[in-house]
């Protein structure tokens, strides 16, 4: 349970802190997440519970809910600040639009400069899902290291509101045809999905990894500290922020681990192609490979 001096910590935690945070206490965390259009009022109690073990209970889905709100109000607080800062410039055309944000008080020149620059070399950009190349897996891929005891531990699907299968089942087909996932007959390891209501009209799809977690032993690879970074570069006369398209999915999952992630829903059995955001060591992985790719840049500018 999420007591208030935590809730108050979470809220100040940046998007890859919360999800380090929660991937290390280990929670429930979302797979994507589907604008439904309506008020959460028409779904509020998605999950029935039988009162089996292998099911949420009501504190487990309280826990996440809780953790989320008080994330998306530092979100919502950030997006204010996002849109009065700063300005859209399409890159693109029209017809394909390719929008980038730039500060909105930039002086003239530079703004010219600017975007002559982001234009000239648009095409490093993922613009979409597939833009994505990912990560060359002769270099690196994630791997799932399990304790010696560890059993692998097969859990039936929850069940699902009808109202959201639909949209749900759209979800499934977007990241089977952009190769993010891939069916499978037979699983030893299998994990249920879990529909939690948001209060921004959309619901959230959750693999529950918290059983492969338990048994996943810890990669205490270091994050940078944050006060040593804001250090190095405090003092520049421009910054630029740079968010990756899905960065944790552009890291391939070995072949030998892609069955301990399979998630199973009334439409199949799945294994994860990618990493997902979820899995306990992901993080660690993530950092290693910035650490390796920019390292010489790391505490020198960025």
């Amino acid at each position: 349970m999420l007591y208030v001096e935590e809730i108050h910590m979470l809220e100040g935690l940046e998007d890859e802190e919360l999800e380090r945070y929660l991937d290390e206490n280990p929670r429930i965390v979302p797979l994507f997440e589907i604008d439904v259009g309506e008020t959460t009022d028409s779904y509020a109690s998605p999950i029935k519970f039988t009162g089996h073990d292998d099911e949420p209970g009501e504190d487990a889905i309280a826990e996440l809910q809780r953790a989320q709100e008080a994330f998306e109000r530092e979100m919502e607080i950030s997006r204010r600040v996002a849109t009065m800062e700063l300005e859209e410039v399409n890159m693109g055309t029209t017809e394909d639009p390719r929008n980038i944000s730039i500060a909105r008080n930039l002086p003239p020149t530079i703004r010219s400069e600017m975007i002559a620059l982001l234009g000239e070399y648009r095409d490093v950009f993922a613009w979409s899902y597939e833009d994505m190349k990912g990560l060359d897996p002769k270099f690196y891929q994630h791997q799932i290291n399990l304790a010696t005891d560890a059993k692998p531990v097969q859990q039936r699907r929850y069940q699902m509101n009808p109202n959201r299968a639909t949209r749900v089942k759209e979800e499934i087909d977007k990241l089977l045809k952009i190769d993010f996932i891939r069916l499978v007959k037979r699983a030893t390891w299998l994990s249920p999905i879990l529909i939690v209501p948001k209060k921004s009209k959309k619901i959230r799809v959750c693999v529950d990894y918290r059983k492969l977690n338990a048994v996943t032993i810890t990669d205490a690879f270091p994050l940078p500290f944050t006060d040593s970074v804001l250090d190095v570069v405090a003092g520049h006369e421009m910054y630029s922020f740079l968010d990756g398209l899905s960065g944790y999915n552009q890291v391939y999952m070995h072949p030998d681990d892609q069955e301990k992630t399979t998630f199973v829903t009334k439409w199949g059995v799945f294994v994860a192609v990618v990493m997902m955001f979820g899995l306990k060591t992901a993080p660690a992985t993530f950092q290693r490979i910035i650490s390796e790719v920019f390292g010489e840049y790391i505490l020198a500018f960025m």
